[in-house]
């Protein structure tokens, strides 16, 4: 699953900046951090409903639309 690759490396990412010189903004780290935990949710719920036959569409719009939002947040905030 990519969003669970993506949220792992999200992670490292996160561990390794911690070891800079230079301050890092938690509170911005930490709302990505939630987005990104419930795209991985709906990424796996999409796959679920898929694998039973359901209506996988609004789980994928889900986590796409989310995904955005969590690119613009690392652009514009600052």
């Amino acid at each position: 699953d990519a969003a669970g690759g993506l949220f792992v490396a999200a992670i490292a990412l996160v561990g390794l900046a911690t070891s800079g010189d230079e301050p890092l903004n938690y509170a911005k780290i930490g709302v990505k951090l939630g987005i990104a935990v419930v795209v991985l949710v709906a990424a796996i719920a999409a796959v679920l409903v898929k694998n039973k036959g359901g209506r996988v569409q609004p789980w994928f719009h889900t986590a796409g639309g989310l995904a955005v939002v969590n690119v613009l947040i690392a652009v514009l905030w600052s």
